[in-house]
C-alpha cells in the first residue's frame, strides 16, 4: 500500500511497485516460454524465434527468483515474450 502523502504540504504519494510476481510464478512463467520458444523452433525452423532467443537467454532467472523487482521485470519481459510466441505460432 502506497503512503498516503503530505496532506500539509499537498505533496503526492510515493508510488508503490507494481504487484509482486512470486518466485514459483516467474520460474514456471520462465520454464514455459522455454518449451515454447523449443516447439515453435521444431515445427516453424529457428529463423521464427531467432530474433527472441537472446532476450531469452539474457534473463538471469536465478536474480530474479531473489529479487522482486527484479522479478517483476523479468516476468514483464517473459509475457511479451509470450504474446509474440503466441502470434508466431499461429
Amino acid at each position: 500500500i502506497a503512503p498516503a502523502g503530505d496532506p500539509a504540504s499537498g505533496a503526492p504519494a510515493a508510488m508503490a511497485p507494481g504487484p509482486v510476481t512470486t518466485a514459483d510464478d516467474v520460474t514456471r512463467l520462465y520454464v514455459a516460454v522455454g518449451s515454447q520458444l523449443k516447439a515453435i523452433d521444431q515445427d516453424r525452423g529457428p529463423a521464427v524465434t531467432q530474433d527472441l532467443w537472446p532476450v531469452f537467454l539474457s534473463i538471469r532467472i536465478h536474480d530474479a527468483i531473489t529479487d522482486p523487482i527484479k522479478r517483476n521485470d523479468v516476468a514483464q519481459t517473459l509475457r511479451q515474450l509470450q504474446d509474440q510466441l503466441a502470434a508466431r505460432s499461429r
